[in-house]
């Protein structure tokens, strides 16, 4: 049996009135989206305070942009802001896509945003490897050869380097645009 997700009340709520769990969740990241075409700040802090603001100090337009962005959306049951409970405190910002998300997650300490499994996914391949889950470090290292395409003529390495490239990239039977070796030896 599937283990059951544990969601915030704002959430559970709505569950209990018959949505559908994934249309519940999905109610806050549309309102989420919404409020961050309206009012984007760049920092989530700063988001989440002109949220706050907004809700304290305008709640009629708070509540009014609530009800009209939830009148667009076809729910089983009408949605208005009495049934969902709004928190901008909740807002935060997905480790993977830097998006902004509703966490409906009951501790509060969801780090990905909720539009697929990629963004999960990607997060548990990344907090595996060393470095920081942004910039993580890679155990494969390439290895590159600086070649020096127009060497002096008493720079043997430079010249035999350069040759070693061409040669291996006729015997790949690559087209880099290199013209043979040998052609050059001919035409002489």
């Amino acid at each position: 049996m599937a283990e059951k997700q544990a969601y915030v009340r704002e959430v559970q709520d709505l569950i209990d009135e018959g949505i559908p769990e994934d249309v519940a969740v999905q109610v806050y990241q549309f309102l989420v989206e919404r409020f961050e075409r309206a009012h984007h700040k760049p920092e989530v802090k700063d988001f989440r305070a002109e949220l706050s603001e907004l809700h304290k100090s305008e709640r009629r337009y708070f509540r009014d942009c609530v009800d009209d962005w939830l009148s667009d959306m076809p729910f089983p049951i009408e949605l208005t802001w009495r049934e969902v409970k709004f928190k901008p405190n909740r807002i935060s910002r997905c480790e993977i896509c830097s998006d902004y998300f509703y966490d409906v997650s009951r501790n509060g300490r969801k780090v990905t945003c909720y539009k697929g499994s990629y963004c999960e996914h990607e997060y548990e391949v990344r907090r595996k490897r060393p470095g920081t889950v942004i910039d993580p470090i890679y155990k494969r290292k390439v290895n590159e050869v600086s070649v020096d395409m127009a060497p002096d003529k008493s720079d043997k390495r430079g010249n035999a380097a350069l040759t070693e490239m061409e040669r291996a990239a006729w015997e790949d039977e690559q087209d880099y645009g290199i013209p043979d070796p040998d052609m050059f030896d001919k035409l002489r």
